[in-house]
């Protein structure tokens, strides 16, 4: 399976397809923010969202949260037992795309879910969870997408970490020729997706400005591989 970043100018495609991406969806919720409630109201069904009713889902969701541990710790164990195991010569060691691959599973996380989403945008937006608003019997009051509130005080809705979690692994992914990798994380960041509209823990916009600010993460990692360890 030959990967789409192969192709010549691909990876311009790739930010121009995702920064549309962005001035749609941010102009569609800034235009219509209730659009949101709207949205999470199709996954709240007798009084409780879908998890409460079904749940599978929060098992899915405890299953990828552990998977999304695993990664990076398994991507530097990698990386960990190449450079320490002296007997295998240069010319063996692992190829300069894995290297960069695993280097994106381990950093990709950091950046992308620990610095940006947790450290920066959830303690410092404001933002109440689905579950927490008065539409689906909370007490907060509703703030749109992009908007600072004090509704929240920690581990706010605005953006997603989980969802941040999986698609930073693109950083990683978008490395390698083989596109198998890359689509298997798609759908690892699309369960995720799933499971945090469904539990309430999230409204579609911190989930889909997640899934662009971490492609632009990876984008940029791409380009600095290229530019600088080639």
């Amino acid at each position: 399976m030959i990967n789409f970043f192969r192709k010549k100018n691909s990876l311009f495609l790739f930010f121009a397809y995702n920064s549309l991406a962005f001035t749609f969806f941010l102009i569609i919720f800034l235009l219509f923010p209730k659009l949101d409630i709207i949205i999470s109201n199709f996954f709240f069904l007798e009084g409780k969202f879908l998890s409460d009713k079904y749940i599978f889902i929060k098992d899915l969701r405890a299953f990828l949260k552990n998977l999304m541990i695993c990664i990076p710790i398994l991507a530097l164990v990698f990386l960990l037992k190449n450079i320490i195991d002296k007997k295998r010569k240069i010319i063996d060691r692992i190829k300069f795309r894995t290297k960069f691959f695993c280097i994106g599973l381990i950093l990709g996380p950091i950046l992308g879910s620990g610095l940006i989403a947790n450290l920066y945008f959830k303690e410092n937006w404001g933002r109440a969870r689905p579950v927490h608003i008065e539409e689906f019997g909370g007490t907060k009051n509703f703030t749109p997408a992009f908007i600072k509130s004090d509704q929240c005080e920690t581990n706010c809705s605005w953006i997603s970490g989980e969802t941040s979690a999986a698609f930073s692994f693109v950083m990683g992914t978008i490395i390698l020729k083989n596109s198998l990798f890359f689509v298997l994380n798609i759908i690892l960041g699309i369960l995720v997706f799933f499971c945090r509209l469904t539990m309430g823990g999230h409204f579609f916009t911190d989930n889909i400005f997640s899934v662009i600010f971490m492609f632009y993460i990876a984008i940029i990692y791409r380009i600095l591989v290229s530019k600088f360890f080639k």
